[in-house]
């Protein structure tokens, strides 16, 4: 995350369904795929998808991971900020990862918000 500077992560590196997603500190890894006109996000330590639950459309939910379903709530737009950031909007619900609060904390929340351009809702992504 370009405001904290941390790596978006699964809380406590959780394999279960429904575990939520935070900023962590560390090296936790994602498989980006392409999907339709989207990407998926497959957090390498459980093999699940990052996920907006039941493609709820409502701001400050915390993002979370579930197992793959091919869902819309599972494909990410990566909108480039231009400058080797990105925006991460899911596709069903058209919201953006942010950590909550603006936070540089560990163990932030992630969740999505509407898109605003904030530096806590701009990635990075490197090769692992």
């Amino acid at each position: 995350n370009r405001n904290s500077g941390k790596p978006l992560a699964i809380a406590g590196n959780s394999t279960a369904d429904g575990a939520k997603t935070v900023q962590q500190s560390g090296t936790p890894t994602w498989t980006i795929s392409t999907t339709q006109d989207a990407y998926t996000l497959r957090y390498t330590a459980s093999g699940k998808m990052l996920d907006v639950n039941a493609g709820s459309t409502t701001q400050g939910l915390q993002l979370q991971q579930w197992s793959a379903n091919g869902g819309t709530n599972q494909m990410w737009y990566l909108r480039p900020t231009g400058d080797g950031y990105y925006t991460i909007v899911s596709r069903s619900s058209g919201l953006a990862a942010d950590v909550s609060g603006a936070s540089t904390s560990d163990g932030a929340q992630v969740v999505q918000w509407t898109a605003n351009g904030g530096t806590n809702q701009q990635w990075q992504f490197a090769p692992a």
